[in-house]
């Protein structure tokens, strides 16, 4: 009996020893965050704002404030003197929609910043400049749209904005990044992509899948050159979207599927083969008569779809008119049934004896 007391005893010193330290960690790291030797985690806590870490009085080497939702990253967010050593900041699954340029100058051993997931639609270009050791920045499923990130570092080796809604990108979202090394930009907007935009860059990896392309000669260009330079592996088939909302598969990883939406300048030759026709060439313009794309003139086949075209247009012009004229005629012929003419009762002819 006495045993079961004393262990009972030894029990509730124990749980609440634990509690105490458990405490005094929450005390020391922040508003409903957790903290251990190495990590501040406030992940999953419905935080509206980061919380003030004035309690900290160690050099964590990652701050998790994922799964809020919190909506800005402010210049004095992350202003505090043991977070010199933070190589490790996640912000992601948030409702963030503003950032301070300056935000996170003060973390100068930041090594990985992961953004994704919350309501950007723009963002500094300065926002990592100070970062001079950045290797990583993670803005995926942002809404930038048109406003595409220009990102200033000298340091950032990887950068992802997939499924950002993106439907530009130019050289001069390129020119700040250096060293860049690889792309994520799948699962956006893209329709068309200048293969010249990456010619001049340091990547050695571009994803650029599921996009709507078009179906087009210059999509067939941008892959067959990017393959060309090494910076794009095709692990499945690249599909264009048509106008009618059907998707085509144009490109894989042995080639083009077709080479219809590409033809030498020039009169093209009807009786040709389909092993004769034209390969995919530095100097080809977009089929005729493809309706997404712009006619060529001189074009022999452009021309025969043309007249073809013109004559289907004045076959069903005459038809149509002739069902409209047939179509009076029968209505006429109705009314004319259903409410017949009240003719003028005329009088008697009058006699010759009469005229005189």
């Amino acid at each position: 009996m006495v045993t079961s007391i004393g262990y009972l005893l030894v029990s509730t010193i124990s749980i609440h020893f634990v509690l105490l330290l458990a405490s005094a960690a929450s005390a020391q790291c922040g508003y409903r965050c957790v903290c251990n030797e190495t990590t501040v985690k406030c992940s999953e806590k419905q935080l509206r704002n980061i919380p003030e870490f004035k309690r900290v009085d160690f050099e964590p080497d990652t701050i998790d404030l994922s799964e809020n939702k919190i909506e800005e990253v402010t210049e004095y967010s992350f202003v505090h003197p043991k977070f010199q050593k933070v190589k490790y900041l996640q912000i992601n699954d948030n409702e963030i929609f503003n950032v301070h340029q300056s935000a996170f100058a003060v973390l100068t051993s930041l090594e990985f910043l992961d953004l994704s997931n919350n309501q950007l639609d723009e963002i500094p270009s300065e926002i990592i400049e100070k970062n001079t050791k950045l290797l990583e920045l993670n803005l995926s499923n942002n809404l930038f749209g048109l406003n595409t990130p220009t990102i200033i570092s000298a340091s950032v080796l990887v950068l992802d904005l997939s499924s950002c809604k993106l439907k530009t990108f130019t050289e001069d979202n390129l020119k700040a990044t250096p060293k860049l090394q690889a792309l994520y930009m799948h699962i956006n907007n893209f329709h068309h992509l200048d293969y010249h935009v990456f010619r001049k860059s340091n990547l050695k990896f571009l994803d650029i899948s599921y996009n709507p392309w078009r179906c087009h000669c210059d999509t067939i260009k941008l892959f067959e050159h990017l393959i060309k330079f090494g910076i794009t592996k095709l692990q499945r088939n690249v599909q264009c979207l048509h106008s009618n909302k059907l998707f085509e598969d144009i490109y894989g990883p042995s080639g083009p599927f077709t080479n219809n939406f590409c033809i030498k300048k020039g009169h093209f030759n009807n009786h040709q083969s389909d092993s004769q026709k034209v390969q995919l060439k530095d100097d080809v313009e977009p089929v005729a008569n493809n309706q997404n794309f712009k006619p060529s003139t001189g074009n022999h086949q452009e021309n025969v779809v043309n007249l073809v075209m013109h004559f289907e247009v004045i076959l069903i012009t005459g038809i149509a008119s002739v069902i409209i004229v047939v179509s009076l005629i029968t209505l006429a012929v109705v009314v004319r049934r259903t409410h017949p003419v009240q003719h003028t009762v005329y009088r008697e002819v009058p006699t010759e004896a009469t005229f005189l």
